[in-house]
């Protein structure tokens, strides 16, 4: 009767711990070690205090997540990449999941997407090739905020595109003007469009900032003339004739309408 009363003890016990969240805390200032060893590519360092301080903050008071401890991640993890911070090894998963494991522990931690992006950043700043997920750009909440506020010297390229010529990249002037149009762009210049309506572009302008890339090409459909496709994989027409007229004129293309 003792026997089977210490068992059921261990196991409410265990069940107890299993409900206990670990939370990751680390000092402010912590030093914090990056290893990836993937495709050929291998590092193994120290960041920066100011890589660190980007780490600190997205990891610091994340809870473990308690469905992926008892249900297990499903996720690929290893010190192929991972951070190590005060003996503790944070392996990144190694597919397209936004979760983490604590090495040697059964702990795993679910990050926001863009959070996790920013961890993936760190490893593609020193080499790495971690693909972000989907909004890692800008999130379907605010699909028009990027273009205002833009200045010229935040745009990395932008560059003209037709499937009949090549084209260099906007200079100066053409840049600016471009900056100017996007400025313009209100929460009203955009329509999701969730049917994918429309066919295949003719023309269009690739824009680079940092690390976000946005496409916005000639559209044939209804709710305006141009189309942004973004990384989290969602289209939105864009209504404004002055922005459509410019990479017409920059493509070199006529469309009547």
């Amino acid at each position: 009767m003792k026997k089977v009363a210490c068992i059921l003890l261990s196991i409410l016990l265990l069940i107890g711990c299993m409900g206990c969240a670990a939370v990751i805390s680390h000092p402010s200032g912590t030093a914090v070690q990056i290893c990836y060893n993937r495709e050929n590519i291998s590092f193994d360092l120290e960041l920066s205090q100011e890589e660190a301080n980007v780490v600190l903050s997205v990891l610091n008071g994340k809870k473990r997540d308690l469905d992926k401890t008892v249900t297990g991640a499903g996720c690929g993890f290893g010190r192929e990449q991972a951070f190590i911070i005060n003996g503790s090894t944070y392996c990144l998963a190694q597919d397209a999941c936004d979760c983490i494991w604590e090495e040697g522990t059964n702990n795993y931690y679910v990050l926001p997407t863009q959070e996790m992006n920013q961890l993936r950043e760190i490893f593609n700043a020193h080499g790495g090739n971690l693909p972000l997920q989907k909004g890692s750009s800008v999130d379907e909440a605010t699909a028009w905020d990027w273009a205002q506020g833009l200045n010229p010297k935040d745009i990395t390229s932008a560059t003209p595109w037709s499937q009949d010529k090549t084209f260099e990249a906007l200079d100066g002037a053409e840049r600016r003007e471009l900056v100017r149009l996007l400025n313009k762009l209100t929460k009203d210049s955009f329509t999701e469009n969730e049917y994918l309506t429309g066919g295949t572009p003719l023309f269009g302008i690739e824009i680079v900032i940092g690390s976000a890339t946005y496409h916005i090409n000639e559209y044939n459909g209804p709710n305006g003339r141009l189309e942004m496709v973004m990384y989290n994989e969602k289209q939105w027409i864009i209504d404004n004739d002055d922005l459509f007229t410019f990479i017409q004129e920059i493509t070199g293309n006529v469309i009547s309408g």
